[in-house]
């Protein structure tokens, strides 16, 4: 069945978007679905993933402009970060890079980046984000809301774990969440993880692909590589509150698209400006 909007909920709630050009978080954080290992099949559950941010100096050395999807090579509105371990995959197009911090004893999500592309899983390559905070102006524009940091924080609090027993750090002038050291369940980085839905016109199934972040009630952002991404079709629906893409959890909720707003800098077969709004 369809929902109408978003039910905002325990399960449910929007993440909050990071709005300054600087990250100084040493560990992100990404969650996705992708293969887990090169080659390999694509795992049904979330995975999580702890990453560095890694400056766009060093990210240009192996993402260069000889890369045809990358024309200026590495640009300022594009973030890079890395892991050697893991990495997230192809497939988790979309996703968040966030890190966690402490607002009244409760985490507060915060979205820095979203899944722009990546070389291969598991390879020191680092993977690029497209950088929120670009994008904020274009943000607030089309979706006639402004996104400041602690008005976001304060709006969802009381939808926000409590958690007394974290081990926090100083970055600026903010309280940081080491991720090694909490032990706090994925479900909580996946209450504003969405699925786009993509229909197959001649028997309307719907596989799920690409991911996005619920921002609020009415929008999700997501890349605008995501448009056409499956049966060359734009997404139709989006899903959320599940945690497994294959499953059928009865918390979900699977809304209709109104609109698919690509950004009007973006082009085509290239990574720059690799941003989109999804209007519910």
């Amino acid at each position: 069945t369809l929902d109408r909007k978003v039910a905002i909920n325990d399960v449910v709630t929007p993440a909050c978007l990071w709005t300054q050009n600087e990250v100084d978080f040493p560990r992100l954080e990404a969650v996705g679905f992708g293969q887990t290992s090169f080659a390999g099949d694509k795992t049904p559950i979330l995975l999580k993933v702890k990453l560095s941010p890694i400056d766009n100096a060093e990210c240009a050395l192996t993402h260069t402009s000889a890369i045809r999807q990358l024309r200026q090579g590495i640009v300022d509105s594009q973030l890079c970060a890395k892991d050697s371990i893991m990495d997230t995959c192809l497939g988790d197009s979309g996703g968040p890079l966030q890190a966690k911090l402490m607002s009244n004893h409760r985490t507060t999500p915060y979205v820095v980046g979203i899944t722009s592309f990546g070389m291969f899983c598991g390879t020191e390559a680092p993977s690029v984000y497209t950088r929120i905070s670009s994008y904020i102006p274009w943000i607030e524009s089309e979706t006639n809301e402004t996104f400041a940091s602690g008005e976001c924080a304060s709006r969802y609090i009381h939808l926000r774990e409590a958690d007394e027993s974290m081990v926090t750090t100083r970055a600026g002038d903010h309280v940081f969440i080491e991720p090694e050291k909490s032990y706090m369940d994925i479900e909580l980085f996946s209450k504003h993880r969405v699925y786009l839905g993509y229909e197959r016109k001649q028997d309307n199934f719907i596989q799920w692909n690409c991911g996005g972040v619920l921002i609020n009630e009415d929008y999700v952002l997501t890349v605008a590589h995501c448009d056409k991404f499956v049966f060359d079709q734009t997404p139709s629906h989006v899903k959320v509150g599940d945690l497994d893409i294959f499953g059928n959890n009865p918390d979900a909720q699977i809304i209709a698209i109104e609109q698919f707003i690509k950004h009007p800098n973006y082009r085509e077969g290239f990574m720059e400006n690799d941003i989109a709004l999804v209007k519910l």
